[in-house]
């Protein structure tokens, strides 16, 4: 506050009727104005140090929130990097599982091929088999008429020969 305040001359009067206080007669008037001013400065003061006292207070309460959120952050951090290694412990699990089972596809699959070409091997040989077995077939056609016509020319044979013995 301004020194150039009105200052109530209740205190100003308390101050003279102290202890400290002179008689009246020998008192200097520019005294009482320094002892107000002095008084408007004590006041000043005190509100100054009630303000800073009571924004130290809000600082601190500030101050110590601040420091509860940063151990709190910390202790979140802390089982964030707990959690974060749990989990790349697991990712590897399945990851290794993940492996293991690739590899057992791609051995199904070399296996599901191997079957594959015999099947196609056995098809191509059963397709030999077929034309071999036709093949056959016809040859043993071919020689059963080629029988029947023997067995009958030889009939027809053994019919013009007289039998002599």
């Amino acid at each position: 506050m301004s020194r150039d305040i009105a200052i109530q001359l209740e205190p100003l009067n308390d101050f003279q009727n102290s202890t400290f206080g002179t008689d009246k007669t020998n008192e200097d008037p520019s005294l009482y104005k320094e002892i107000a001013s002095l008084k408007a400065d004590n006041w000043s003061l005190k509100l100054s140090l009630s303000d800073s006292v009571q924004c130290s207070n809000n600082l601190q309460i500030v101050l110590t929130n601040t420091i509860q959120e940063k151990y709190e952050l910390v202790e979140e951090i802390h089982n964030l990097h707990k959690l974060n290694k749990k989990l790349q412990s697991e990712r590897e699990k399945f990851l290794i599982e993940r492996r293991n089972l690739l590899n057992q596809i791609y051995e199904l699959k070399d296996e599901l091929d191997r079957k594959h070409d015999s099947v196609a091997g056995l098809y191509n040989q059963s397709g030999q088999l077929k034309e071999s077995l036709y093949r056959a077939q016809e040859t043993i056609h071919r020689m059963g008429n080629m029988f029947l016509k023997l067995r009958s020319t030889k009939q027809k044979c053994n019919r013009n020969v007289p039998l002599t013995q």
